[in-house]
């Protein structure tokens, strides 16, 4: 972006900007909602058997003679809300709502993390690289800075309210940042690079 070249133009600062779709596919967190859901409806099962067995009896028109359920129903019934629920989910506008905050902000951080391992860091000759990485299904964003920067950029630097990046299609959009010896903070969108 014009911006970014604008920035390296001044300083020596290697600036690499990666925007994605998502940072994560999230299979494993799919698997444990479903898991949690199917377990769930059996316990529901478990703790309300007569509710089941009326139903039955309603489909049966009370010819059933069905006094509990067998294993076999229970195990059809976990296996079928294990599996709907998967299918469900397949569905990422959902997934990613039911996803918690701190699930999000971790995958971010750790693919930003690889992201700079891989773009920039140790590519500048005096360690001055920085990663901009935009998540746009997360709603995140992160810097990752080389160690130059962060010896020479105070935290407080990189603090700024986040309605004044203009990256996010929303402004309630949550930004953090993650450098390798900075605590997390909110991110500034004008930065300060070191210059020689």
């Amino acid at each position: 972006t014009s911006a970014v070249s604008l920035a390296e133009k001044s300083t020596d600062g290697e600036i690499v900007t990666i925007v994605t779709g998502e940072s994560d596919h999230y299979g494993d967190v799919t698997w444990v909602i479903s898991g949690l859901v199917a377990l769930t409806a059996l316990l529901v099962v478990s703790l309300f058997p007569q509710i089941y067995l009326n139903i039955i009896d309603w489909f049966t028109g009370g010819w059933s003679g069905i006094s509990a359920l067998p294993y076999w129903a229970l195990f059809v019934f976990t296996a079928l809300k294990f599996f709907g629920t998967r299918l469900i989910l397949i569905w990422k506008p959902l997934l990613f709502i039911l996803i918690p905050a701190p699930i999000k902000k971790a995958r971010v951080r750790k693919r930003a993390i690889s992201l700079f391992r891989v773009s920039t860091d140790h590519r500048t000759v005096g360690r001055t690289g920085i990663l901009l990485y935009l998540s746009m299904r997360e709603h995140r964003a992160e810097i990752v800075a080389d160690e130059a920067i962060v010896a020479k950029v105070e935290p407080s630097i990189w603090y700024a309210p986040a309605h004044q990046a203009k990256a996010w299609p929303k402004p309630s959009a949550r930004w953090a940042l993650s450098c390798p010896n900075i605590s997390p903070r909110p991110i500034r969108t004008r930065m300060n690079c070191p210059t020689d």
